[in-house]
């Protein structure tokens, strides 16, 4: 059963421009950036709208749960977690991890 759902969630294409519900996870921000700029087009107007909040806001996504994301930008929290899925996470929390090492590392890089 798995396979057949993960075998029809849409994924956002890597770098490579290749899309598969199993795509690998964006090794970094610039990365993330590089891969919703390259399927922008491609995008729902939901994903967008979560996309753009995510790459604003980064402190945020990695300080708030799914629900208050959801909230934030009225829309579904099963939305935000398909963004997560589709960008090859396996859930948000995973996602939110990401964002938080991304924020440590800019901090970091500023001191």
């Amino acid at each position: 059963m798995k396979d057949a759902i993960s075998a029809t969630r849409p994924a956002i294409a890597s770098s490579s421009g290749t899309a598969s519900a199993a795509c690998v996870p964006p090794s970094d921000l610039t990365a993330l950036k590089q891969r919703l700029i390259g399927n922008s087009r491609a995008l729902s107007k939901v994903v967008t709208r979560i996309a753009r909040f995510a790459l604003e806001n980064p402190a945020e996504i990695a300080m708030s749960n799914g629900r208050k994301i959801a909230n934030l930008l009225a829309v579904s929290p099963s939305s935000v977690t398909r963004f997560a899925t589709a960008l090859g996470f396996q859930n948000y929390a995973e996602l939110r991890r990401f964002f938080q090492r991304e924020v440590i590392k800019a901090r970091q890089a500023r001191n």
